[in-house]
């Protein structure tokens, strides 16, 4: 059900605040009362398959509807006649390092901070491991390899680290023929 709660410009004055303002929560229970666990289920292998998740929900029920158009290209979520909630989202940001070297032992404790979903790629485990990286997607191949096994979508950004041609290239040139996001190259001018 949808809940709103706001306050008036005298009242926030009073507490502090320079404005009034209010919002519209909307509570959906989980079970036969409105979103149902199938929902759930799809929604949450939709987002391993990195795809985006898209539903409309009735303000006024929490329940799924079913019929509701929603738009193929929809990026964000938002109420829809003031009637309905269309809820929207998009796969994770991530980020591919390639490269288990020194600068990436601080980068993916970072990015990870931040909410990103990181793999890193490297073909020597020396580099590439559990102890070095802890909670991190490790795929420890050749980029060649590993990235056929990942989608390279518009949420996806890429750094390669390693200075060796033959472990960057084989990540670039896929990259640069991708929808990523954002691409950075560690190695000299030369």
């Amino acid at each position: 059900s949808r809940l709103d709660f706001g306050v008036t410009d005298e009242t926030a004055w009073n507490v502090g605040l320079s404005c009034g303002g209010s919002i519209a929560v909307l509570v959906c229970p989980v079970g036969n009362q409105g979103i149902d666990a199938g929902t759930l289920s799809r929604a949450a292998a939709q987002s391993r398959a990195r795809e985006t998740v898209c539903f409309g929900i009735n303000a006024s029920t929490g329940k799924i509807e079913p019929t509701l158009p929603i738009p193929a290209d929809l990026k964000e979520s938002h109420i829809y006649k003031d009637t309905h909630f269309i809820f929207v989202q998009p796969p994770a940001p991530r980020l591919i390092v390639v490269g288990g070297v020194h600068i990436a032992q601080h980068l993916v404790p970072m990015a990870r901070r931040i909410g990103l979903d990181v793999t890193l790629i490297d073909p020597r485990s020396a580099f590439a491991n559990e102890v070095r990286f802890i909670d991190c997607n490790i795929i420890a191949d050749w980029p060649e390899t590993a990235l056929k096994t990942l989608t390279l979508d518009a949420q996806t950004a890429m750094v390669t680290l390693t200075h060796d041609p033959k472990i960057d290239d084989d990540a670039l040139i896929p990259a640069l023929a991708s929808d990523i996001f954002y691409i950075a190259a560690l190695g000299s001018r030369r």
